[in-house]
């Protein structure tokens, strides 16, 4: 079995910051592939925490609109083996000094 999204931490961040995702499963392992779609890139290599438990650390592009997402990870046959909610704030404006 592949590996199950348990969660994302935290739960809110602004475009162009990072977020953590959680992974649980027996077959973990630092060189498994991920695939997040346009706005979200790995950041680092996956690193396992404990048995049978993985952190990867996500970037998140300024670009995201806002708004909830909803983060999944598969089984390799095909089939949900988890999801995390993902709130994108919108991005902070630097405010300009006169």
């Amino acid at each position: 079995d592949g590996p199950v999204l348990k969660g994302v931490l935290p739960k809110r961040v602004r475009a162009g910051e990072e977020v953590e995702l959680l992974f649980s499963g027996l077959r973990l392992n630092p060189d498994m592939e991920l695939h997040l779609g346009r706005d979200m890139a790995p950041v680092g290599p996956v690193r396992l925490v404990g048995p049978g438990q993985a952190l990867v650390r996500v970037f998140v592009a300024p670009s995201a609109r806002p708004g909830t997402r909803i983060v999944r990870s598969s089984k390799p046959k095909g089939g949900p083996a988890g999801t995390a909610r993902l709130e994108i704030l919108p991005l902070r404006k630097q405010r300009r000094r006169p």
